[in-house]
């Protein structure tokens, strides 16, 4: 079964919008034809697999596009079990 996706486009300043949710970025690609990067985010929140893929629309670079592949596990915020905070949990 394949996960759920969906995209929107924003006009912002800034790639990367808050949504509540903490995310890692873990790849970044030149796409063709355009002067901007696509970059690849994964949640952080322990046994989330949602990703999400954020780029700037080459027609008009004040616009981003970012797609979301997944479903979280977990409420926005709810960053108790994130993989960042478990090592500082075992001290």
């Amino acid at each position: 079964m394949r996960e759920p996706r969906f995209c929107f486009q924003t006009r912002s300043d800034v790639d990367v919008l808050d949504d509540g949710y903490k995310w890692r970025k873990y790849g970044q690609k030149v796409v063709k034809n355009s002067l901007h990067p696509r970059s690849y985010y994964r949640c952080t929140h322990t046994n989330c697999r949602v990703k999400k893929r954020v780029e700037r629309l080459s027609e008009d670079c004040r616009m981003v596009i970012t797609t979301y592949e997944g479903r979280h596990t977990h409420s926005p915020n709810d960053d108790q079990n994130s993989s960042e905070n478990e090592c500082f949990k075992s001290f």
